[in-house]
């Protein structure tokens, strides 16, 4: 979803992913995961028969395979059927951002900002420096530093998602820096280089990196006579506020996609309340068809929390009894939903024990958005699922029935 638009082309921008269980994904900046190719799951030979079952993430990637498997001139008998995926842990991606050759893209943005508002003074000697580096690379100390600092600027995003571009010349010191932050996660410090400046001035340039909305998803703010962001002492180690950052760009993140799915979602519980009272249920069910994996989320979510907890109050009995609830949560790289039989089961049951618990809702009024994200993403959620957990675990487990509440 954030990944960069190569020139605006749309073209999708991919990155390889892997989940707890080994399996690889590729992502695309369409907010798509997909195999890079089918896997197969199952493939055996009985007398001249063979069977092969295979998990495909596209329709041409399906066609392709099996176009693939007649072009060995056998005959094929193809059965095809719809599985979900799901994932019993968030699949990871390895992020790395910095170093000499980054450094140098973003320094470079920069110096193009300064040449399209300043096309004289971008040829000036005392950029000598940084287009040094910007061509042939080299030490990047006291041209590109990590820089944090709290309360750095008064102003307001323009956009959920952006770039900013903060350009000063300050007169006071004589010096032209930029201030670089990166959809509000990674913050970078450009020194340009010493110049004559008979004013300050700043330059605020923000950039939605969605480009949803051309040529509006720029905008481009000048203050005469002020200076933002005057320049502090590098930070040596970012990446505490990169975490932190990155968390609020998830939760950022989640929202928007609520806000793309959300409301037929909504809409689609709310007609349910308006259909015979005998088919609510089945209709709320079938409503919450495509949110296996928001309810699995949950369950795994109150997983690691519950054993967490129990380490820490109990110790390694705790941790023991915590780890039993991970049961609920467990993936499979054979199977062809990429869960255990039991997590499957698990997700399918929460879509029963989710309904009953909206359907409740809906006989006193229409659920509303934020209630419904709540259910399904939020704490609310997470604790209705946590309760019928520990119901189905008290049932299997005898001995867990001695811990308290």
């Amino acid at each position: 979803m954030v990944g960069v638009q190569n020139g605006r082309t749309r073209d999708a921008v991919e990155t390889t992913i892997k989940d707890s269980i080994g399996r690889t994904f590729v992502l695309s900046s369409a907010s798509q995961l997909k195999h890079p190719e089918p896997l197969v799951l199952h493939d055996s030979t009985d007398g001249t028969t063979r069977s092969l079952y295979a998990v495909a993430s596209t329709q041409q990637q399906a066609d392709e395979f099996v176009r693939d498997l007649r072009a060995e001139g056998k005959p094929v008998s193809v059965k095809r059927e719809m599985v979900p995926l799901l994932f019993a842990d968030i699949p990871m991606a390895e992020w790395g951002f910095g170093g000499t050759d980054t450094f140098r893209g973003v320094a470079k943005s920069v110096v193009n900002l300064l040449a399209q508002r300043y096309p004289e003074r971008a040829r000036e000697p005392w950029l000598a420096a940084v287009k040094q580096f910007i061509r042939y690379g080299g030490p990047f100390e006291g041209l590109v530093d990590y820089e944090y600092s709290a309360g750095a600027t008064e102003l307001t995003d323009s956009f959920d998602f952006q770039h900013r571009f903060i350009l000063t010349f300050d007169a006071a010191s004589g010096r032209v820096y930029a201030k670089v932050s990166l959809l509000g996660v990674v913050d970078l410090r450009i020194h340009l280089g010493s110049a004559a400046i008979v004013q300050s001035e700043t330059m605020v340039y923000e950039m939605d990196v969605l480009a949803r909305r051309p040529p509006d998803d720029i905008r481009i703010q000048t203050f005469a006579g002020v200076t933002l962001c005057p320049p502090e002492a590098p930070t040596t180690d970012p990446r505490p506020f990169i975490f932190d950052r990155l968390r609020l760009l998830d939760r950022k993140r989640a929202d928007l996609i609520w806000r793309r799915e959300g409301a037929q979602l909504v809409q689609s519980h709310n007609d349910a309340r308006n259909s015979a009272q005998a088919d609510q249920h089945d209709l709320v069910v079938q409503a919450l068809g495509d949110q296996r994996q928001r309810l699995l989320n949950l369950a795994g979510s109150f997983a690691r929390k519950l054993q967490r907890h129990l380490t820490q109050t109990i110790g390694a009995e705790g941790q023991a009894i915590g780890g039993a609830f991970r049961l609920f949560t467990q993936g499979d790289r054979s199977s062809k939903t990429g869960v255990t039989d039991l997590t499957y089961a698990v997700a399918e049951m929460l879509r029963f024990v989710m309904a009953d618990h909206i359907l409740r809702m809906l006989t006193t009024r229409p659920i509303e958005s934020v209630e419904l994200q709540g259910l399904l993403e939020g704490s609310a959620g997470e604790l209705i699922v946590g309760e019928y957990m520990l119901a189905e675990m008290k049932k299997g487990h005898p001995w867990f029935s001695s811990i308290t509440d």
